[in-house]
């Protein structure tokens, strides 16, 4: 019981870090590239929707029984592959229209290929991205795996896994870039208003 308090505080730690962060200044839109822009406003959407994950992802490690963990690794499954994704349950909501983290993220990667930006910030960007996706991969196979699991601590399990990938994809703002995050992209990034943007790379 006494590692399982101790796994909490890990949890709800990183998640106020998690929360805590992401902070802008908005100046003017106008002398900022509008492939910029839309990369600048993708990981902005982003990173709200990866922090609402993880914290389904801690409700679901705190979960006190199996109807209610599920509930959560569905949710959290949801948000990461999207409508009509492999997986998505329409009854777990969201209600409002959204593009799934994963296919976001990949939409995203095909986009810098060819977006208007320097060749060095571009290869940045891309490796980051990348690595992004790959950490919301787990987080989904874990989030699969907590919704297979037959018994509670096994799916706490796979919640906690779960969302030590979603904390890995979001990052601080104050992490080296190569280490990745959607915080620490956004950092090298310059600042845009949050002006509705045309999102879709």
């Amino acid at each position: 019981m006494n590692t399982r308090r101790a796994v909490v505080g890990v949890i709800v730690a990183a998640l106020i870090v998690a929360v805590g962060g992401g902070a802008q200044p908005d100046p003017s839109l106008s002398s900022v590239p509008s492939d910029v822009v839309r990369i600048v406003v993708t990981l902005r959407a982003m990173s709200e929707r990866i922090r609402l994950s993880l914290h389904l992802a801690t409700m679901g490690v705190l979960s006190p029984t199996q109807l209610d963990q599920r509930l959560y690794a569905g949710q959290i499954l949801n948000h990461l592959v999207g409508p009509g994704g492999d997986g998505f349950d329409p009854r777990l909501g969201p209600e409002e229209r959204f593009t799934g983290l994963l296919p976001e993220a990949r939409s995203l990667t095909e986009f810098l290929a060819k977006a208007d930006v320097p060749p060095e910030l571009r290869e940045r960007l891309s490796f980051v991205v990348k690595k992004v996706l790959l950490l919301l991969t787990m987080a989904r196979d874990d989030a699969v795996q907590a919704l297979r699991a037959r018994r509670l601590d096994i799916g706490a399990d796979h919640m906690l896994r779960a969302f030590a990938f979603l904390n890995a994809a979001l990052g601080r703002e104050t992490d080296p870039v190569y280490l990745g995050g959607v915080l620490a992209i956004l950092r090298i990034l310059p600042p845009v208003a949050s002006e509705p943007v045309d999102r879709e790379p």
